[in-house]
């Protein structure tokens, strides 16, 4: 009796964890959906950034790996889409990412969804098993070239560098590591660029061998500034809120 109620309860134990794990993991994703909807757009319908003859789909899934069901909305689409991406690291990367900060996890899955081979980047699988998630971080910061139609080419995009700096600089802040306050990106030839993090109080200047994309209408951005300018408008929009409820107007 008493072993019979010691691998009962232990089931019971079992059950609980497997069931927190599956409610953690939800939420994990769900709040990966929000960054997904933001970068890639929940509609589409914009120029692709490597063919601009064709539009892209919601949530970015112009070749996505599983096929779609039948009924299945866009958003069930791309959040299934998404565990299938986290599930591919974790069977590729093994305890080394899934134990790895939340926002580490959360970065390489956004790098993973927009390239679908984080696996194959040496300097981050080995940072992963070290531990060293700074180094992990800044090995995102140079995979930010996509195909250019117009140049028959792979170009450097400024989005996908401000889209790198911005989940490197989410997982920073939780983890107490220096953030990114600006970014520039700025020719040096017919095909080669310089993208510039500033990282703390230091630069991590990148070359890479290739032109920047057409659809790239922007080169810098000030992070710091950007921070000021959205706390600035939540406040106001706070203030207005706080206004309407009081009957000011």
């Amino acid at each position: 009796t008493t072993r019979h109620t010691f691998n009962v309860c232990n089931s019971r134990v079992i059950f609980w964890w497997k069931l927190g794990k599956e409610v953690m993991l939800q939420e994990f994703i769900d709040e990966f959906m929000e960054d997904i909807g933001r970068y890639e757009g929940t509609e589409g319908g914009s120029p692709r950034m490597e063919d601009s003859s064709k539009k892209t789909k919601p949530y970015g899934l112009d070749n996505p790996p599983i096929p779609r069901l039948e009924k299945e909305n866009d958003y069930s689409y791309a959040k299934r889409v998404s565990e299938y991406f986290y599930d591919d690291l974790s069977n590729n990367l093994g305890e080394s990412y899934t134990s790895a900060p939340k926002e580490i996890q959360k970065a390489l899955l956004d790098l993973h969804y927009n390239t679908s081979k984080v696996d194959k980047f040496e300097g981050i699988k080995n940072s992963l098993v070290n531990k060293d998630y700074q180094s992990v971080l800044k090995n995102t910061l140079d995979v930010v070239s996509a195909y250019d139609d117009s140049k028959g080419m792979k170009a450097v995009s400024f989005g996908l560098a401000k889209r790198r700096a911005e989940e490197y600089n989410k997982a920073a802040s939780n983890l107490g590591l220096p953030k990114i306050s600006s970014l520039n990106i700025r020719a040096m030839g017919d095909n080669s660029t310089e993208v510039v993090y500033m990282i703390g109080e230091k630069k991590e200047i990148i070359n890479i061998d290739k032109p920047i994309h057409k659809l790239s209408k922007t080169n810098q951005i000030n992070f710091k500034q950007e921070e000021l300018k959205n706390i600035t408008k939540e406040k106001s929009l706070a203030a207005d809120l706080a206004a309407r409820r009081a009957g000011i107007y």
